[in-house]
């Protein structure tokens, strides 16, 4: 048996350690070192993903050098693609405005009488807006209407066969087949006394009608 004898009552032995207390007393130097270590965990992270994203910029970069040259030609080619199509579309909307007047000159030269001859052919082309009634809609819209006017000479030795031949010159024009989808009316305009190589002659002004375009 053992027998231990304090001659200092107490003031000289250790206070007997608590393990609770020791850990409590660590927390507050553990939250910043805690701390510190995550921090440096997420530099660490976030400086090899920017090492990652930049060898990837880097790569692209060299890709793009390489094919600047190709993208350049690409561009051109692509502009004078473009430029084309513009164009095209220009003329095809230019030609929905055009006329085919072989049909008329044909009719008007077959059926020209013999004892008459075409002395003077002009065409003049008005353009024009005019309002139409979308029917599905009821909206009101502007659209661009060509009126195209014909105007032809024909002239003959004065005879009293002359008119008549003129008269039957337009009858035969109004009844052409090639003419009824393209001309919307056939008429002497004017006429007048003159002279032709000479001779005393009667010149008939006819004016052609087309139907509009829009």
């Amino acid at each position: 048996m053992m027998f231990t004898i304090d001659l200092l009552k107490g003031a000289g032995l250790p206070k007997k350690s608590r393990p609770v207390v020791v850990a409590m007393a660590m927390i507050p130097l553990l939250i910043p070192l805690m701390g510190t270590v995550v921090l440096a965990a997420c530099w660490q992270h976030n400086r090899t993903l920017m090492q990652t994203q930049q060898k990837i910029i880097d790569d692209n970069q060299i890709k793009i050098n390489a094919s600047a040259d190709d993208l350049a030609c690409y561009t051109r080619a692509n502009t004078q693609i473009l430029t084309l199509r513009q164009q095209l579309e220009d003329v095809d909307m230019g030609l929905q405005y055009r006329v085919q007047i072989s049909d008329i000159l044909r009719a008007l030269t077959e059926s020209l009488p013999d004892n008459l001859a075409l002395t003077r052919l002009d065409m003049n082309r008005m353009d024009q807006q005019k309002k139409e009634t979308d029917k599905a809609t009821g909206n009101v819209r502007q659209t661009l209407v060509i009126q195209r006017k014909l105007r032809v000479e024909v002239g003959g030795v004065l005879q009293d066969q002359t008119d008549v031949s003129a008269d039957e010159y337009i009858q035969k024009l109004r009844s052409c087949e090639n003419l009824k989808g393209l001309v919307e009316s056939i008429q002497i305009v004017a006429r007048n006394n003159g002279s032709m190589d000479g001779q005393n002659c009667a010149f008939y002004e006819i004016e052609c009608l087309l139907k509009e375009q829009n």
